[in-house]
C-alpha cells in the first residue's frame, strides 16, 4: 500500500505556486512595463500585502520620540517626467578639523600598538580576527582610517554633469559589535567622498553592542562628537536586529534620500551622484551601487571598473545569488544602470517617501535574513523598479563567516524565509490559508 506524506505534498504545492509567481515577476524585469497595484486612498499599503500597519510614533529610547516624517504614506505617487541635467559638478569640500585629525591619529596609534602586543604569531593573530569579526580585523586595525583607495570608477563615469537640485541623502549604518577602526573607515569614506551639499546626515545605529566591545562605546562617541554635527550615534537599548535597526535609523534621519549601508564598507569617489540621479528622475526606483569586494585577508580594494557587473537573483530556496547580465543588458554598455530582480541587501538607496509608502521593512521578520528578497519582491510588485548602478562603486568587506550570534540561538534566516514564502503566496506552510 502506497503511503503519502501529506505535509510534504502541501509544501511542494506551496513552493510550486511561489515559483510560478516569481517566474512571472522575472519575466517583467527587462520590460519597461511595471506591475501596478491599485491601492485605495483609505487603505494602508502594508495591510494590502499582509503586513501590520506602522505606528504613527516610533519609540526607540526612553524619553526620545522619533516622529515619522512622511505624513502621507498610503498612496503611491505617479512617476514624474524626466528632468534634464543642468550639468552641475559637485565639489568634495569636507575638511578634517585639527582636533578630529589628532583624535583619529590617537585611535590609529592605539590599535597599532594593540596589534604589536599580540606577538609575532601571524597565523594566530589572523585567526583571532576572523573569530571575532569574520575577517582579518587585526590587519584592518593597522591601516589608516582615512586611507586613499583611489578612484574606482570606469572612465566613462567621470564626466560629471548632474542636476543641481538633487535631494540630500542620509546614510544609515547599523552594527552590532563591529570593529571600531573598520566602522570609522566606513564613516570617513562617506565624509571624504560625498559632496557636503548632498549629505544631510550620517546615522550610526548601535544595535545593542555588548560590553565585551568597549571600543565601540565611548571612543566612538568621542570621535563622532568631533565630526561637525552631521554624524549622529543612535544606540538601541536592546538587541533588535538589522531590520528594526534600519527602521530606527531611517526615522532618526532627516534626508529625503535614504542610503542603507553595512558598517564595513568604503565608498569610492563619485558614489552618491549616480544613485541620486536615478531616483531624481524616477522616485520609485530603488538603486544599489556596484559592490566591489574588499579582500577579507589583505584589506585590498581592487579596481574592477572594467569588469562586467552582475545582477541579483535567487535560488528556489529563496536565498540570494548573483547572476550574469543577459545579452540585451550587456549590449547597453558597461556603465548603463541595469534592472535587477533582487538586491543583496547590504547597500542600497531609495527615496525616503517611497520607503514609507512601500511600507518599510516587514517588522515580523527577526534580526537578519530574507529581508533583502522580501523588499525586492515588494518593490517590483508595487510598481517600483530595482537597479544596479555601475557608476556608483562601494567596496564591501565580505565576511567569511558571520561572527554575530542570534538571540536564543534561533535560526532567523530559516524563519524569515518561511515568513517570506507565506506572505508572497498568502498561504501558510502548515496548509492554512
Amino acid at each position: 500500500m502506497v503511503r503519502f506524506n501529506v505535509r510534504l505534498i502541501k509544501k511542494l504545492l506551496l513552493y510550486g505556486s511561489v515559483t510560478i509567481l516569481l517566474l512571472y515577476l522575472i519575466s517583467t524585469f527587462n520590460s519597461p512595463v511595471h506591475i501596478k497595484v491599485s491601492v485605495p486612498e483609505d487603505v494602508d499599503v502594508r495591510q494590502t500585502i499582509g503586513l501590520k500597519p506602522l505606528p504613527e510614533v516610533h519609540q526607540y529610547k526612553e524619553g526620545h520620540e522619533i516622529i515619522d516624517p512622511v505624513l502621507n504614506r498610503n498612496k503611491f505617487q505617479p512617476e514624474v517626467p524626466n528632468k534634464l541635467s543642468d550639468g552641475k559638478t559637485y565639489e568634495y569640500t569636507w575638511v578634517e578639523s585639527a582636533k578630529l585629525r589628532r583624535a583619529r591619529e590617537e585611535v590609529e596609534q592605539k590599535f597599532q600598538e594593540k596589534v604589536r602586543d599580540l606577538g609575532n604569531d601571524q597565523e594566530k593573530i589572523k585567526e583571532s580576527g576572523y573569530s571575532e569579526h569574520g575577517y582579518h580585523s587585526h590587519l584592518a586595525e593597522t591601516i589608516a582610517i582615512n586611507r586613499d583607495i583611489g578612484d574606482k570608477r570606469h572612465p566613462q563615469c567621470k564626466n560629471g554633469g548632474w542636476p543641481s537640485d538633487m535631494p540630500k541623502a542620509s546614510v544609515i549604518f547599523c552594527f552590532h559589535n563591529e570593529n571600531l577602526v573598520v566602522l570609522l573607515r566606513s564613516i570617513y569614506s562617506v565624509l571624504m567622498r560625498t559632496p557636503p551639499e548632498l549629505l544631510a546626515d550620517i546615522i550610526v545605529v548601535d544595535d545593542a553592542s555588548t560590553e565585551a566591545h568597549p571600543d565601540i562605546k565611548q571612543p566612538l562617541d568621542d570621535m563622532v562628537a568631533l565630526m561637525g554635527g552631521k554624524v549622529k550615534v543612535l544606540r538601541l537599548d536592546q538587541r533588535s536586529g538589522l531590520i528594526k535597526a534600519r527602521m530606527a535609523g531611517a526615522a532618526f534621519s532627516t534626508g529625503q534620500f535614504l542610503v542603507f549601508f553595512d558598517a564595513h564598507i568604503e565608498c569610492s569617489h563619485g558614489w552618491l551622484e549616480p544613485m541620486l540621479e536615478r531616483v531624481y528622475h524616477n522616485p520609485t526606483t530603488v538603486v544599489c551601487p556596484c559592490i566591489d569586494i574588499i579582500k577579507h585577508d589583505t584589506m585590498e580594494y581592487p579596481n574592477n571598473a572594467q569588469q562586467e557587473i552582475q545582477k541579483g537573483g535567487f535560488h528556489w530556496g529563496l536565498i540570494y545569488k548573483w547572476i550574469p547580465l543577459n545579452a540585451t543588458q550587456r549590449a547597453q554598455g558597461i556603465t548603463a544602470p541595469q534592472a535587477s530582480a533582487t538586491m543583496a541587501g547590504g547597500l542600497f538607496g531609495m527615496s525616503r517617501e517611497y520607503f514609507y509608502q512601500l511600507g518599510t521593512y516587514d517588522e515580523e521578520m527577526k534580526i537578519w535574513g530574507g529581508e533583502n528578497l522580501e523588499i525586492s519582491f515588494r518593490i517590483w510588485m508595487c510598481g517600483g523598479r530595482l537597479e544596479i548602478v555601475p557608476c556608483s562603486r562601494v567596496g564591501h568587506l565580505f565576511r567569511v563567516k558571520n561572527p554575530v550570534s542570534f538571540p536564543d540561538g534561533s535560526d532567523t534566516v530559516s524563519r524569515n524565509t518561511r515568513r517570506l514564502a507565506e506572505v508572497i503566496s498568502n498561504t501558510s506552510l502548515d496548509g492554512r490559508v
